[in-house]
């Protein structure tokens, strides 16, 4: 069965998913979506080929936020909406889960909320490269990014549980990623390591309740 597609406007699409049938909203720059997943069926679709179905989500264990696709919200001057999330556990490290919800601006592109115990970042990537490499280095010893200095909070290794939305990558069920959290006071950073990747982010710490009140 293949997708019907309702243009709804520029960056947000009325999808029918191809496995059941229900509606999703798929919102994002259309030419960098890899993946939907259907929020019903939890059917994830390849963007790049027809929303043809690729497999499915089992065991799904739903974010414990308040914060679902759709939401909107105006950070530092900019209406971002929620396109997404990604929830990940813990397999080496400390013991927990956290939750990466994908943020979209049509002018600005995309911002992530990372939703960690009670610790919530708010993220923009970076290509600036931190000094020094803080993949040779240790829990609790520094570095700087972007003329600030940071230390690091914790590795780990992960795997994923869930995602929903349109994404901009193909992530599956139980893949292993390594992530590294790092912090300065009220800033934040973050690096996500993948087999032949690196990506970095920086951002600032706002708490629950500031997040209760800014998405609507």
């Amino acid at each position: 069965m293949k997708a019907s597609i309702t243009n709804t406007s520029k960056h947000t699409h009325s999808i029918r998913c191809s496995s059941c049938s229900a509606p999703i909203e798929m919102i994002g720059n259309q030419l960098r979506l890899k993946v939907l997943v259907c929020s019903y069926c939890n059917t994830v679709m390849d963007c790049k080929d027809e929303f043809r179905a690729l497999y499915s989500y089992t065991h799904i264990e739903k974010p414990s936020s308040h914060l679902r696709i759709g939401m909107r919200a105006n950070i530092k001057g900019i209406d971002f909406t929620i396109s997404a999330f990604v929830i990940y556990e813990s397999l080496q490290g400390a013991e927990e889960e956290w939750i990466e919800y994908q943020l979209y601006a049509s002018k600005y592109g995309y911002a992530y909320i990372i939703i960690r115990g009670e610790k919530c970042c708010f993220l923009r990537k970076t290509y600036c490269i931190p000094k020094p490499n803080i993949w040779l280095l240790n829990k609790g010893e520094p570095f700087t990014a972007k003329q600030k200095k940071y230390v690091i909070e914790e590795f780990y290794l992960s795997r994923v549980l869930h995602c929903e939305g349109a994404l901009l990558e193909n992530i599956e069920q139980d893949k292993r990623d390594k992530h590294c959290f790092a912090s300065n006071n009220d800033n934040c950073y973050y690096s996500k390591y993948k087999v032949g990747k690196l990506t970095y982010y920086q951002g600032i710490y706002m708490n629950k309740e500031q997040l209760k009140l800014l998405f609507t």
